[in-house]
């Protein structure tokens, strides 16, 4: 993923756009869209989040926030929609609220965002 925001360490408030790498999230998001995040939103069920990997300093991920931990509240279950690829919790672990850096809004169309 890439972002338009600045340093991923430092937090950020409004909407940016974070251009979308790999295959996690098809058939939802393809690698190149470009989706509009709200950030400093919070998680909530069902709604596509980002982070930063939590093993790879400056990695942003987009993942869907399935529900919240039961072993832990104050935590997100998050999941890729493609089962085939990329990583989420059952590999991460669970995200913790602070964690979570925005709320992915829409998906700009790609005939805006391709050249």
């Amino acid at each position: 993923m890439s972002s338009d925001g600045g340093p991923v360490g430092r937090r950020r408030r409004g909407l940016g756009l974070v251009r979308v790498a790999g295959v996690s999230m098809e058939p939802t998001l393809r690698a190149d869209d470009v989706v509009l995040v709200w950030w400093g939103a919070c998680a909530r069920p069902d709604a596509l989040v980002v982070f930063e990997h939590p093993e790879r300093q400056g990695l942003l991920l987009v993942k869907r926030a399935v529900h919240r931990d039961p072993e832990d509240t104050a935590r997100w279950w998050v999941e890729r929609d493609n089962v085939a690829g990329g990583s989420d919790s059952w590999t991460l672990g669970s995200i913790a609220d602070s964690d979570i850096l925005g709320r992915v809004v829409t998906r700009l169309p790609r005939a805006l965002t391709r050249g």
